[in-house]
């Protein structure tokens, strides 16, 4: 069972300007929140990514400039969808390139014992 404010981590890709569907603006850090949130479980109304760095990666922004944002979540408040995650809101911990990201992403989940 997670614990109440647990955290983990959530990878995301955006355009180059932090924007993404629907013309979403994210931070380049910080607090995020979802205007839209709705905790049905399927896509759409909230914020999306990939829970520890792992899931379907075909719908992330694949362009030279891509913006890769890890995001720190309230563990309890995700909601697991097929290949990805929603989640209401969350803090913008990092904003760079993908190997930095997913390297940040994927030693927290080693330290953790996630592996």
């Amino acid at each position: 069972m997670r614990k109440e404010r647990e955290t983990i981590l959530v990878l995301r890709s955006c355009k180059s300007d932090l924007t993404s569907y629907k013309g979403f603006q994210w931070p380049d850090s910080g607090e995020v929140v979802a205007p839209d949130w709705d905790p049905s479980p399927i896509c759409g109304n909230g914020l999306h990514g990939w829970l520890w760095g792992f899931g379907d990666f075909t719908a992330q922004y694949i362009e030279p400039t891509t913006a890769w944002l890890v995001v720190e979540v309230i563990g309890n408040t995700i909601i697991n969808l097929e290949g990805k995650v929603k989640f209401p809101r969350g803090r913008v911990i990092y904003c760079g390139n993908f190997t930095n990201a997913f390297s940040m992403v994927r030693k927290e989940a080693f330290k953790r014992g996630l592996e």
